[in-house]
Protein backbone atom coordinates (compact mmCIF):
# COMPACT_ATOMS: atom_id res chain seq x y z
CA UNK A 1 0.00 0.00 0.00
CA UNK A 2 2.55 2.54 1.17
CA UNK A 3 4.59 2.15 -2.47
CA UNK A 4 1.18 2.41 -4.47
CA UNK A 5 0.31 5.75 -2.46
CA UNK A 6 4.21 6.89 -3.19
CA UNK A 7 3.65 6.43 -7.35
CA UNK A 8 0.06 8.41 -7.04
CA UNK A 9 1.55 11.08 -5.63
CA UNK A 10 4.37 10.96 -8.13
CA UNK A 11 1.67 10.70 -11.03
CA UNK A 12 0.05 12.99 -9.52
CA UNK A 13 2.64 15.40 -9.02
CA UNK A 14 4.30 14.83 -12.98
CA UNK A 15 0.15 15.47 -14.28
CA UNK A 16 0.04 19.23 -12.90
CA UNK A 17 1.96 22.37 -13.44
CA UNK A 18 3.48 24.28 -10.28
CA UNK A 19 2.63 28.29 -9.49
CA UNK A 20 6.11 28.71 -10.78
CA UNK A 21 5.54 27.17 -14.10
CA UNK A 22 2.25 29.10 -14.03
CA UNK A 23 3.39 32.02 -13.78
CA UNK A 24 6.53 31.62 -16.25
CA UNK A 25 4.06 30.60 -18.75
CA UNK A 26 1.51 33.88 -17.93
CA UNK A 27 4.80 35.89 -18.19
CA UNK A 28 5.78 34.67 -21.83
CA UNK A 29 2.21 34.93 -23.23
CA UNK A 30 2.18 38.39 -21.61
CA UNK A 31 5.46 39.21 -23.31
CA UNK A 32 4.63 37.68 -27.01
CA UNK A 33 0.60 39.37 -26.77
CA UNK A 34 2.71 42.93 -25.92
CA UNK A 35 5.20 42.07 -29.16
CA UNK A 36 2.58 41.29 -31.39
CA UNK A 37 0.34 44.15 -30.12
CA UNK A 38 3.42 46.63 -30.50
CA UNK A 39 3.94 45.32 -34.09
CA UNK A 40 0.52 45.42 -35.12
CA UNK A 41 0.34 49.42 -33.91
CA UNK A 42 3.68 50.10 -35.96
CA UNK A 43 2.04 48.24 -39.28
CA UNK A 44 -1.03 50.27 -38.52
CA UNK A 45 0.55 53.94 -38.52
CA UNK A 46 2.81 52.75 -41.32
CA UNK A 47 -0.48 51.99 -43.43
CA UNK A 48 -1.80 55.26 -42.60
CA UNK A 49 1.20 57.31 -42.92
CA UNK A 50 1.43 55.43 -46.43
CA UNK A 51 -2.18 56.25 -47.14
CA UNK A 52 -2.06 59.53 -46.12
CA UNK A 53 0.89 60.11 -48.74
CA UNK A 54 -1.03 58.27 -51.38
CA UNK A 55 -4.49 60.87 -51.17
CA UNK A 56 -2.18 63.90 -50.98
CA UNK A 57 -0.09 62.40 -53.87
CA UNK A 58 -3.72 62.14 -56.08
CA UNK A 59 -5.46 65.02 -54.72
CA UNK A 60 -3.30 67.47 -55.11
CA UNK A 61 -3.39 67.08 -59.63
CA UNK A 62 -7.03 67.22 -59.27
CA UNK A 63 -7.06 70.27 -57.32
CA UNK A 64 -4.90 71.89 -59.64
CA UNK A 65 -7.16 71.26 -62.55
CA UNK A 66 -10.17 72.30 -60.16
CA UNK A 67 -7.88 75.72 -59.75
CA UNK A 68 -7.11 75.71 -63.60
CA UNK A 69 -11.02 74.97 -64.65
CA UNK A 70 -12.37 77.67 -62.26
CA UNK A 71 -10.23 80.30 -62.90
CA UNK A 72 -9.69 79.27 -66.57
CA UNK A 73 -13.19 80.53 -67.05
CA UNK A 74 -12.60 84.33 -65.12
CA UNK A 75 -14.61 87.05 -67.29
CA UNK A 76 -13.82 90.56 -67.05
CA UNK A 77 -16.39 92.42 -65.19
CA UNK A 78 -18.10 96.00 -66.08
CA UNK A 79 -15.96 98.96 -64.61
CA UNK A 80 -18.70 100.49 -63.18
CA UNK A 81 -19.52 97.40 -61.11
CA UNK A 82 -16.34 97.04 -58.67
CA UNK A 83 -17.35 93.41 -57.23
CA UNK A 84 -16.84 91.72 -60.85
CA UNK A 85 -13.34 93.84 -61.57
CA UNK A 86 -10.03 91.28 -61.57
CA UNK A 87 -8.02 92.32 -58.57
CA UNK A 88 -4.97 90.52 -57.50
CA UNK A 89 -1.85 90.30 -55.80
CA UNK A 90 0.53 88.58 -54.65
CA UNK A 91 -1.46 86.49 -51.57
CA UNK A 92 -4.60 85.84 -54.33
CA UNK A 93 -6.87 87.34 -56.70
CA UNK A 94 -10.80 87.72 -57.16
CA UNK A 95 -13.53 88.47 -60.00
CA UNK A 96 -16.04 87.01 -61.38
CA UNK A 97 -16.47 83.30 -63.43
CA UNK A 98 -18.21 81.60 -66.00
CA UNK A 99 -17.67 78.19 -63.95
CA UNK A 100 -19.39 77.67 -60.88
CA UNK A 101 -17.14 76.31 -57.98
CA UNK A 102 -20.27 74.24 -56.29
CA UNK A 103 -23.39 73.43 -56.87
CA UNK A 104 -25.39 76.26 -55.29
CA UNK A 105 -23.39 78.92 -56.97
CA UNK A 106 -24.86 80.45 -60.63
CA UNK A 107 -23.59 79.82 -64.08
CA UNK A 108 -21.84 83.71 -63.72
CA UNK A 109 -20.45 83.74 -59.74
CA UNK A 110 -18.08 85.64 -57.62
CA UNK A 111 -14.84 83.88 -57.23
CA UNK A 112 -12.21 84.53 -54.45
CA UNK A 113 -9.03 82.67 -53.92
CA UNK A 114 -6.36 83.17 -51.29
CA UNK A 115 -3.23 81.86 -49.11
CA UNK A 116 -4.77 81.58 -45.62
CA UNK A 117 -1.98 81.96 -42.46
CA UNK A 118 -3.24 79.10 -40.25
CA UNK A 119 -0.88 78.06 -37.73
CA UNK A 120 2.61 77.40 -38.88
CA UNK A 121 1.73 76.30 -42.69
CA UNK A 122 -0.47 78.39 -45.32
CA UNK A 123 -3.38 77.05 -47.10
CA UNK A 124 -4.95 77.64 -50.36
CA UNK A 125 -8.47 78.37 -49.94
CA UNK A 126 -10.94 78.99 -52.90
CA UNK A 127 -13.98 79.98 -52.39
CA UNK A 128 -17.57 81.50 -54.61
CA UNK A 129 -20.92 82.38 -53.47
CA UNK A 130 -22.02 79.74 -51.08
CA UNK A 131 -18.79 77.66 -50.67
CA UNK A 132 -15.29 77.23 -49.17
CA UNK A 133 -12.84 74.54 -50.04
CA UNK A 134 -9.14 74.15 -49.27
CA UNK A 135 -7.59 73.26 -52.55
CA UNK A 136 -3.98 72.77 -50.85
CA UNK A 137 -2.84 72.28 -47.22
CA UNK A 138 0.33 72.47 -45.32
CA UNK A 139 1.88 74.52 -48.08
CA UNK A 140 5.12 77.50 -47.61
CA UNK A 141 6.12 80.35 -49.64
CA UNK A 142 3.42 80.53 -51.54
CA UNK A 143 2.49 83.87 -53.89
CA UNK A 144 0.89 84.74 -56.89
CA UNK A 145 1.82 86.58 -59.82
CA UNK A 146 0.21 87.61 -62.86
CA UNK A 147 1.47 88.18 -66.79
CA UNK A 148 1.24 91.00 -69.04
CA UNK A 149 0.63 91.15 -72.61
CA UNK A 150 4.73 91.91 -72.98
CA UNK A 151 5.69 88.73 -70.98
CA UNK A 152 6.71 90.68 -67.96
CA UNK A 153 5.38 89.14 -64.70
CA UNK A 154 4.12 91.97 -61.74
CA UNK A 155 3.07 90.90 -58.31
CA UNK A 156 -0.14 92.79 -58.49
CA UNK A 157 -2.98 93.35 -61.28
CA UNK A 158 -3.78 96.24 -62.29
CA UNK A 159 0.00 96.02 -62.19
CA UNK A 160 1.50 99.23 -60.55
CA UNK A 161 3.21 100.31 -63.23
CA UNK A 162 1.88 100.22 -67.05
CA UNK A 163 2.77 97.28 -68.80
CA UNK A 164 2.83 97.13 -72.54
CA UNK A 165 1.39 94.92 -75.42
CA UNK A 166 3.89 93.15 -76.20
CA UNK A 167 3.82 95.06 -79.47
CA UNK A 168 4.96 98.57 -78.87
CA UNK A 169 7.39 100.69 -76.72
CA UNK A 170 4.81 103.44 -75.83
CA UNK A 171 2.12 101.88 -73.33
CA UNK A 172 1.21 105.29 -72.46
CA UNK A 173 -1.58 105.09 -75.29
CA UNK A 174 -2.48 101.42 -74.43
CA UNK A 175 -5.10 100.73 -71.63
CA UNK A 176 -4.04 97.46 -69.65
CA UNK A 177 -6.04 94.39 -70.23
CA UNK A 178 -8.72 94.07 -67.02
CA UNK A 179 -7.21 90.41 -66.92
CA UNK A 180 -4.03 89.04 -67.18
CA UNK A 181 -2.56 86.83 -69.83
CA UNK A 182 -1.44 84.29 -67.22
CA UNK A 183 -1.94 83.78 -63.41
CA UNK A 184 1.13 82.23 -61.41
CA UNK A 185 0.84 80.56 -58.29
CA UNK A 186 4.10 79.02 -56.95
CA UNK A 187 4.17 77.15 -53.56
CA UNK A 188 6.55 74.69 -51.42
CA UNK A 189 4.99 71.62 -50.26
CA UNK A 190 6.59 68.39 -48.98
CA UNK A 191 10.50 69.74 -49.61
CA UNK A 192 9.03 70.07 -53.46
CA UNK A 193 8.59 72.70 -55.55
CA UNK A 194 5.08 73.28 -57.43
CA UNK A 195 4.13 75.86 -60.25
CA UNK A 196 0.33 76.54 -60.84
CA UNK A 197 -0.48 78.05 -64.20
CA UNK A 198 -3.36 79.27 -65.98
CA UNK A 199 -4.46 81.39 -68.59
CA UNK A 200 -8.07 83.20 -68.78
CA UNK A 201 -9.44 82.22 -71.34
CA UNK A 202 -12.31 84.91 -71.57
CA UNK A 203 -9.58 87.69 -71.26
CA UNK A 204 -10.47 89.31 -74.78
CA UNK A 205 -14.51 89.26 -73.86
CA UNK A 206 -16.62 91.79 -73.06
CA UNK A 207 -17.43 92.85 -69.80
CA UNK A 208 -20.05 91.39 -67.82
CA UNK A 209 -22.86 92.01 -65.28
CA UNK A 210 -23.28 89.66 -62.36
CA UNK A 211 -26.50 90.69 -62.19
CA UNK A 212 -27.16 89.73 -66.27
CA UNK A 213 -29.34 86.21 -66.78
CA UNK A 214 -28.08 86.03 -70.33
CA UNK A 215 -24.40 87.05 -69.72
CA UNK A 216 -23.21 83.34 -68.86
CA UNK A 217 -25.19 82.18 -72.57
CA UNK A 218 -23.34 85.22 -74.39
CA UNK A 219 -19.97 84.21 -72.96
CA UNK A 220 -20.30 80.94 -74.36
Amino acid sequence: MKRKSESVRKLQHSAGFSLIEMIVTLALLSLISLILFQSAITQWSNMQRISLAFERAQNLPLREEIFRDVAGQLLPGWPEQQIGIFKGGPEGFSGITLRPFSALDHQLAPLDVRISNQGAGQSLIMGGENANDILASEISNARFDYKAMDGSWHDRWPPETKPGNGFFRDQVYFETPQLPEAIRLRFNRSNERHIWYVTPYNRNSLPFRLEDPNAGDNAL
